[in-house]
């Protein structure tokens, strides 16, 4: 296997996590969502069960976004690693499609701006509906 092909398979096993990550968030969150608005009308007690799925799906979104934040900068350090040891007759095709890890625009990308989304959604709702 040459260099590309090891950084390359490297950048698309970190894409596979972060993916995971984000089926993990999305199923999580909506099963705790689901669940809440299923149940809020149910429970004698809808503060303290308001609390308890508020902190569980917060502290669900802030574990993901731990993960998936690491992902990304594993992604980009995998990306300079290539971008400083690349052979300087290589002509081939970059590691990454796309590098999406330039500008502010990468934060509105799903491993960075979904977790957080979520994060501050659980505050907003209980806000809203208790």
């Amino acid at each position: 296997m040459d260099y590309w092909e090891r950084i390359n398979s490297m950048i698309r096993y970190e894409n596979d996590l972060l993916n995971q990550r984000l089926t993990w968030l999305a199923t999580f969150e909506g099963l705790l969502f689901t669940a809440y608005f299923v149940a809020i009308d149910k429970v004698h007690d809808q503060k303290w069960m308001s609390i308890v799925f508020a902190s569980t799906g917060m502290l669900v979104a802030l574990s993901i976004w731990v993960g998936t934040l690491r992902s990304n900068r594993a992604i980009s350090s995998l990306t300079a690693i290539w971008d400083n040891n690349r052979p300087i007759d290589y002509s081939g095709p970059d590691v990454q499609g796309v590098r999406s890890d330039e500008g502010k625009s990468a934060y509105l990308m799903p491993g960075y701006f979904l977790p957080a989304l979520l994060w501050v959604a659980w505050p907003a709702v209980i806000w809203l509906f208790l």
